[in-house]
């Protein structure tokens, strides 16, 4: 059984423990997190958008999620927060919850062990690399043709190829 087929039935059958972040990188992303969405759509008009999280200088997750060009994009990642007032009076924003809602109505907390993950509107995929925060941003500083888990694979590798010179 491949990652994803392993992955997908998993989630359908609820038993996605493993797949969990350990119990110190959960706290860290409640406590440090920040959550941000980029969207747009694509020359042929299909939608797309990119949810990511981080904590500190660490990529915890990157959800790349895309539809068709005659279909709208429901973005798969809803983060809770509420604002707690510091000793200063400011407010901060703190995550309660982030999560992964895939079309079966299957929820999956993030961050887990699986950093790289792609929705698309048939299917679910994941990659078992682990990046850099350093590495996500200069991708989207690129302003890639296409913003898929293929091209900032293919450009992360391209990316380590150029270090090892």
């Amino acid at each position: 059984m491949g990652p994803f087929l392993c992955f997908a039935v998993a989630a359908a059958l609820g038993g996605v423990a493993e797949f969990q972040s350990p119990p110190d990188e959960l706290d860290l992303f409640l406590k440090e997190g920040k959550v941000t969405t980029l969207g747009s759509a694509h020359a042929d008009r299909s939608p797309w958008a990119i949810s990511w999280g981080k904590a500190g200088d660490r990529l915890m997750y990157a959800v790349f999620s895309s539809a068709r060009p005659e279909q709208s994009l429901e973005i798969p990642v809803r983060t809770a927060s509420r604002s707690v007032t510091q000793p200063d009076g400011s407010l901060k924003p703190e995550i309660v919850t982030t999560q992964l809602v895939l079309k079966n109505g299957v929820r999956l907390r993030l961050p887990f062990r699986v950093q790289l993950i792609e929705v698309t509107a048939d299917k679910l995929r994941t990659s078992s690399r682990h990046v850099s925060l350093a590495d996500f941003e200069a991708y989207l500083k690129s302003h890639p043709t296409d913003y898929s888990l293929d091209e900032f694979l293919t450009f992360q590798e391209a990316r380590n190829r150029k270090r090892t010179k």
